[in-house]
């Protein structure tokens, strides 16, 4: 039990000191929420878009964060680019494209 807190504390750590944010720029789709995947809090939405090209990404933000990274609606068919942690996926910030 010890170290596993002590690799988990290394590996959250590690993503503070390098980021690894990305970004993807594509339409919303859709949003649910989150009762499965990463990370899986009850109060985690995940939300689907898509560039038309491949699969469609999802990406995921609690309801808390929500309200300081972006307080409005997605809105479907509107662009927008999304940066993200790459080990999770959680979004950090959003920009409207549209």
């Amino acid at each position: 039990m010890i170290a596993a807190a002590i690799g988990l504390s290394l590996l959250y750590a590690s993503r503070i000191v390098f980021p690894g944010v990305s970004s993807y720029t594509g339409e919303f789709i859709d949003s649910h929420r989150n009762s499965r995947g990463a990370p899986p809090l009850p109060v985690t939405n995940e939300y689907v878009f898509w560039n038309g090209e491949g699969k469609k990404q999802t990406f995921y933000l609690d309801i808390f964060s929500k309200k300081e990274i972006f307080p409005d609606d997605f809105v479907s068919d509107r662009k927008y680019t999304i940066y993200f942690d790459e080990f999770t996926n959680v979004i950090v910030q959003v920009e409207c494209i549209e």
